[in-house]
């Protein structure tokens, strides 16, 4: 598939798995059928698009970058529906929850937000304690709890309604991504110390360390199994 005009750094697939949304460096974001070849300019943030995310009934595409906006659009039309700011610096990280309702988002700025698509005017909540930039974060299945990943080294895993729960610490070097497998038990995440860890999702014990990598690991995903 071809059509950006520079890098692009994060994708994601449409529930019907034959369209995809992509982020670039060139600031858009574009939709691709993979079928017919088709892409269409979805919009565009004002410079690099860090991360995407597309709901899981297909009707919304959730996007963040440079510009430190959280982006909410129609995800056939591109449409915006929402623009949340809040940020103080760029936003590297975004997903929707379950039911689409709310938008999980990382920043630059060591925070996580938590953003409702109804009350789109502040976010939600604030959660403080990253000691640097946070570069992922997404919700636990049962949407009360979510889990961040940071250049600190460190995984925080937060409850929606009292705060902080634990800091799980054993990467060596920034968390890129994490991700929680769809039955809550687990969390991944990956590390510029080149690893995988899988962690244990109730009491943060790490369960294996996967090697391999000659370099950074930015992306990680569990499989639907």
């Amino acid at each position: 598939l071809e059509g950006d005009e520079n890098w692009v750094y994060c994708m994601s697939f449409y529930p019907d798995e034959n369209q995809l949304v992509t982020g670039s460096r060139d600031g858009t974001l574009r939709r691709w059928d993979r079928k017919a070849c088709v892409v269409q300019v979805l919009g565009a943030h004002n410079g690099t698009v860090w991360d995407v995310d597309v709901s899981r009934d297909g009707k919304m595409v959730v996007s963040c970058g440079v510009d430190n906006t959280v982006h909410v659009r129609n995800g056939a039309s591109g449409e915006t529906m929402h623009v949340f700011e809040g940020h103080n610096d760029w936003v590297k990280s975004v997903e929707f929850s379950r039911d689409s309702t709310r938008v999980v988002s990382g920043s630059d700025d060591k925070t996580v937000r938590v953003w409702s698509n109804a009350k789109h005017q502040v976010p939600v909540q604030v959660f403080e304690g990253h000691e640097y930039p946070v570069f992922g974060a997404c919700f636990y299945p049962d949407e009360n709890k979510l889990v961040s990943g940071s250049q600190d080294g460190t995984l925080r895993v937060w409850d929606q309604k009292t705060g902080l729960v634990q800091v799980w610490s054993g990467h060596i070097d920034a968390v890129w991504d994490v991700d929680v497998s769809r039955d809550g038990k687990m969390v991944a995440s990956g590390s510029y110390d080149k690893t995988i860890r899988i962690w244990d999702a109730e009491s943060g014990e790490t369960m294996h360390v996967l090697e391999g990598h000659q370099d950074a690991v930015r992306s990680v995903e569990f499989s639907r199994d």
